[in-house]
């Protein structure tokens, strides 16, 4: 049996953002008018907006049921449902630039980390920082016209790890690792696997490309006996 990770990755103009607001719910505009900066408030409400999409899609609460996104004390997203939390439900919000990418879970004991970065240079001593001595390796062996790709793409894949573990950047990044990457070299946006280890439980990743952007996803399964196998479901 194969369970399903529905994800969804949208653009600002599609997401037709509203500055006011208006399908937020209280705990959510509460916080939506702490913010100070307009972008900070634009990436907010576009990570909102893109959840909320996902959810409705799948979950299928009906056109006036309220949903609200909250947090955790670690900061992870909790999905609320007409005032009560909905803990069978597994969010992941990402924002880079103009797009927003999420993913969602209904499968008891699974969590799902989604993360989504620019494709950019990264230095010397970033990569000392936060990679472990099997990433750096890995990173000295792939082309040199793959490097921008190959490091933004670890780095993204270790961010849905510590999301799926719900900490966060709380959590030193060497404390989970990418072992293996498929099809660095490859065209096309289709998903690909990556090997990732972290905490000894049971984890399934993946990542694709799209322009000048990368999306990975994580799910870890915790202490399962057994491994699960997942589809990866487009919400549009």
């Amino acid at each position: 049996m194969e369970y399903p990770i529905y994800w969804i990755l949208m653009d600002a103009p599609e997401l037709a953002v509203d500055p006011a607001g208006s399908t937020l719910g209280p705990a959510e505009r509460k916080q939506y008018e702490a913010m100070r900066f307009p972008k900070r408030r634009q990436d907010w409400l576009l990570g909102r907006r893109a959840a909320k999409t996902l959810i409705r899609a799948v979950v299928q609460p009906g056109p006036e049921a309220m949903l609200e996104i909250r947090h955790a004390p670690g900061g992870a997203p909790l999905v609320w449902v007409d005032g009560g939390p909905r803990p069978d439900l597994c969010l992941s919000i990402s924002h880079s630039g103009s797009r927003a990418f999420c993913a969602l879970v209904s499968v008891p004991g699974v969590q799902v980390g989604a993360d989504l970065e620019s494709i950019e240079q990264r230095s010397e001593a970033f990569f000392q920082d936060y990679f472990t001595s099997v990433e750096l390796a890995w990173l000295k062996a792939v082309d040199e016209q793959d490097a921008p790709l190959a490091a933004s793409l670890l780095w993204s894949a270790k961010e849905s790890m510590l999301k799926a573990l719900r900490v966060g950047l709380h959590m030193d990044t060497r404390r989970v690792e990418v072992r293996q990457v498929e099809g660095i070299g490859e065209a096309g946006d289709d998903w690909k696997g990556l090997l990732v280890a972290a905490r000894g439980l049971r984890w399934q990743a993946w990542w694709r490309r799209t322009g000048e952007s990368v999306q990975t996803l994580a799910a870890c399964t915790g202490g399962m006996d057994k491994e699960m196998k997942f589809r990866l479901e487009r919400v549009k």
